[in-house]
């Protein structure tokens, strides 16, 4: 709910980079743009935003991380709904109330659930690094 409506303690660090991205933009595009008889709108989403896909692809990746990991605003928000953060939390106390099971069966138990915790995490950085990457290497580009 906060990283949608784009409110909450990271919101700043999401708008700079937006802006830094949106000034990478040549103002003689968007001259261009107005030449060609497109209104501010037509050209923020025809020109624009295709240029900043790679900047918008970072917020995204970092609200996601971010969102997905926070167990306080989870357990405010969805506290009836079954999460998997949630799930976790119930797992070493369920783990720690089994029948005799010691040290290294609870440790292999809470790394597999972690693993399990972080995969969805890595499947999508794996499908969106070529756009974290590009976004990084044009930071610093002006």
């Amino acid at each position: 709910i906060l990283s949608v409506f784009g409110v909450g303690p990271r919101a700043g660090l999401f708008i700079f980079i937006m802006r830094q991205s949106y000034l990478r933009v040549p103002r003689e595009l968007e001259e261009a743009a107005r030449v060609d008889g497109c209104g501010p709108f037509k050209t923020f989403f025809r020109i624009i935003v295709p240029s900043s896909v790679a900047s918008i692809t970072v917020v995204f990746l970092f609200s996601l991380v971010w969102q997905y990991n926070d167990a306080y605003w989870t357990n405010l928000f969805a506290n009836d709904m079954f999460v998997l953060s949630k799930a976790l939390e119930g797992l070493e106390l369920a783990v720690h109330m089994g029948a005799g099971i010691r040290g290294a069966a609870i440790s292999l138990v809470q790394n597999a659930g972690m693993i399990w915790f972080l995969l969805p995490l890595i499947v999508i950085y794996i499908f969106t690094q070529k756009f974290f990457i590009e976004s990084i290497s044009h930071a610093g580009l002006k």
